[in-house]
């Protein structure tokens, strides 16, 4: 004898942000068997029926996405406006920090005070003036969706752009970084996948250091 269904109701989960679907079937002959993606499955016998009642997710597999702002010190020496140091600047920069009083090699030695557009005296006078590192924005992205698999943990550490997000206006060469992932089972064909990106300075995260997944996602979405 074919199941019967007695309630369908649809509710939204703010822990899956999705639209659930609660079904409640009965039969006299058995239990009736849930769809492959159910879950939260219960079961129970009243009054002659076998009663199975479960959850599905309804309709279009959105994502979550939280960000977070604020301020961090970053070292001198990766502000952009040093982005144009010579070779030889950094060298001289080098054999400075080892001997900052130096007066043949130190930073009093390395500054010229006649106002050269050099980045080279500027950094010089910064630590003249005792500045070791400045405020730089620190952004944190979270993007949680549904997804048919779990995260692929080979991706952590990697370049990648916040799949599923979209993202307000960011400072000027800003990217991201997959510095977490994680997973919890919602059925047999489904997983609540949570990523977890770092934004960098505006001189981007270093692709000699840390690479990138290829095609500027961190996951397999569905």
């Amino acid at each position: 004898m074919p199941s019967t269904t007695t309630t369908e109701s649809i509710s939204f989960d703010a822990s899956l942000g999705q639209n659930i679907t609660t079904t409640t079937e009965e039969a006299f002959d058995g239990y009736p068997t849930p769809p492959g993606d159910a879950y939260d499955v219960t079961q129970s016998y009243t009054g002659g029926k076998y009663v199975v009642t479960y959850k599905q997710m309804s309709g279009d597999y959105g994502s979550n996405v939280e960000i977070q702002s604020s301020c961090s010190t970053e070292p001198l020496i990766t502000h952009p406006m040093f982005a144009d140091l010579s070779e030889e600047s950094k060298v001289d920069i080098v054999a400075a920090e080892q001997n900052p009083s130096d007066p043949e090699v130190g930073w009093k030695a390395l500054y010229d005070a006649s106002g050269s557009n050099d980045p080279m005296q500027w950094y010089a006078g910064y630590k003249l003036w005792g500045v070791d590192s400045y405020y730089m924005a620190s952004i944190m992205v979270r993007v949680t969706k549904v997804e048919s698999s779990a995260v692929d943990l080979s991706q952590i550490g990697k370049i990648a752009t916040p799949s599923g997000a979209t993202l307000p206006n960011l400072p000027s060469g800003v990217t991201f970084l997959l510095i977490g992932a994680d997973s919890k089972a919602i059925s047999a064909t489904r997983w609540r996948n949570t990523y977890e990106y770092k934004g960098s300075g505006p001189r981007g995260w270093d692709t000699g250091l840390y690479g990138d997944n290829g095609n500027g996602s961190s996951d397999g979405s569905i």
